[in-house]
């Protein structure tokens, strides 16, 4: 099949404009790398991009590793029958180029005889993180990484090398794949580069003998946490990147509120789940990318989820002004919709402390705490309810403490499981049938309820005082956190 190639000038600078003094510089670079892939005539590559904004069906062209530009919108259609599960990137050849006027290149493609798979279709999830997943949008990978994977692929096909030709190509991809895969410590990244040392030396060729010493000598650093973490460069350029300020635009633009603190925790949430306690170390991430580096269960889908974890949750800390270290359970407020804080594991039958630093008594045991069915700080609820029932004239009252409870969704909607917890912490003995009928007559939003009721308007104001003290006992520890983490 026949395809023309377009747009080269944009694949070579993304940002040229007619208007810019500068155009009339990048139009002749322009016209001089294409004279100079005229006179070379080396292998291109066609890879779709399904994630295109613009054109979901568009394939771009890669010339030894770096885009040259997009096949022809109006050829687009007929491009993607190319392309299916065993054979997601395809090889090219370059039949002409106009390098002035409209600028464009001819190649021609054909299906491969063999099917190769990109190095990160190999490999599924390991072990440890088969279970954990990045259930938000991924961030779009950055050119430097398409690149990698698609000089992996121009390096498998130069095997078993035969030519000069294939000596001068194994060459040149191999050392643009080396200079560009420095921050790849993925499990398929660290294979990929002792098997091409070991091919290399079985070819008895010297100048790729010293390639396959290079490639050992990256392993090696990388093993040892050198170079790849010098003054995180590749890091800040992740950060930096127009792909992460569109991200971060699109995500916002998603979310249905406006409090980062829940999207912190809903980072955080997925983070924590990482295995061996790595949530520990995001605070200094040299130290999270070296733990990282010596494990050998890191796929290349893995670590993607990771950074795209890790650079938005760099970024909500910027905007909500703390550093970036982890965060206790209680540090989030309560101003959560979506997910419930989950209160952290503590040795069951141990007594509390008889007051904490806020001044609530729990007079209950851990196991206790852990059995009444209350999802968060349990020791703070129950010692505020064993603070508040001397204000519970009649049995009923205590849909005061439930009500509150389940509007924030602390509870499960199971008023008799409510009443045999509270019958057996506090010693009552209370009537769920009269309990039932009340809730279904007044409803379980006590601000609804009525105020010419004396009975009721009691309740109401039991309710209001003990959301108040909860409120307000978690905005203190939430400042004390704050506080501690900020610098």
């Amino acid at each position: 099949m026949n395809f023309t190639v377009r747009g080269t000038i944009f694949a070579l600078f993304p940002h040229y404009d007619q208007t810019d003094p500068r155009g009339r510089e990048m139009v002749e670079q322009t016209e001089r790398r294409l004279k100079q892939i005229d006179n070379e005539r080396p292998e291109v590559i066609l890879v779709p991009e399904p994630e295109n904004v613009r054109d979901p069906k568009a394939v771009r062209v890669y010339c030894e590793g770096t885009p040259i530009g997009y096949v022809a919108h109006e050829q687009a259609d007929k491009a993607q029958l190319l392309f299916d599960e065993l054979h997601p990137i395809v090889p090219a050849r370059i039949t002409g180029v106009e390098a002035e006027n409209g600028r464009y290149i001819c190649i021609e493609a054909d299906t491969p005889e063999s099917a190769l798979r990109m190095a990160s279709d190999r490999y599924g999830a390991r072990d440890a993180w088969s279970d954990w997943r990045c259930t938000l949008p991924k961030l779009p990978m950055p050119e430097l990484w398409k690149s990698c994977q698609v000089l992996e692929f121009q390096i498998e096909r130069q095997f078993p090398v035969l030519t000069l030709e294939q000596v001068k190509n194994l060459k040149n991809y191999l050392k643009l794949w080396i200079e560009r895969s420095l921050h790849d410590f993925s499990v398929e990244a660290m294979q990929l580069r002792m098997r091409y040392a070991e091919r290399l030396r079985t070819i008895g060729n010297g100048s790729l003998e010293a390639e396959a010493k290079r490639l050992e000598k990256q392993y090696a650093a990388i093993c040892c946490g050198q170079r790849m973490g010098y003054r995180m460069r590749w890091w800040k350029e992740l950060q930096q990147s127009e792909g992460m300020e569109r991200y971060w635009d699109q995500w916002r633009s998603s979310r249905r509120h406006d409090n980062l603190w829940l999207d912190l925790h809903t980072v955080d949430s997925q983070l924590r789940r990482m295995p061996d306690g790595l949530y520990a170390r995001i605070g200094d991430l040299s130290c999270f990318f070296a733990t990282l580096r010596y494990r050998d269960d890191v796929t290349r889908s893995v670590l993607w989820d990771i950074y795209t974890l890790l650079l938005l949750r760099e970024r909500l800390c910027r905007e909500l002004g703390i550093a970036m270290k982890p965060l206790p359970m209680d540090a989030y407020g309560l101003q959560l919709e979506e997910e419930e804080l989950v209160m952290p594991e503590r040795t069951v039958g141990c007594l509390p402390k008889p007051t904490d630093e806020e001044g609530v008594f729990c007079p209950f045991t851990e196991e206790q705490q852990k059995d009444s069915g209350i999802r968060v700080r349990p020791d703070v609820v129950l010692g505020m309810m064993h603070a508040g029932r001397s204000k519970c004239v009649q049995k009923v009252d205590w849909l005061s403490f439930y009500c509150v409870l389940l509007r924030r969704r602390w509870v499960d909607d199971n008023l008799s499981a409510w009443c045999r917890m509270v019958e057996s912490l506090f010693g009552l003995s209370l009537d769920n049938h009269t309990l039932s009928r009340t809730l279904k007559k007044d409803g379980s939003d006590y601000t609804a309820w009525t105020d010419a009721d004396e009975r009721i308007l009691r309740r109401k104001q039991l309710a209001a005082d003990f959301d108040t003290r909860l409120t307000a006992y978690f905005e203190r520890k939430r400042a004390k956190v704050l506080e501690s983490v900020r610098g």
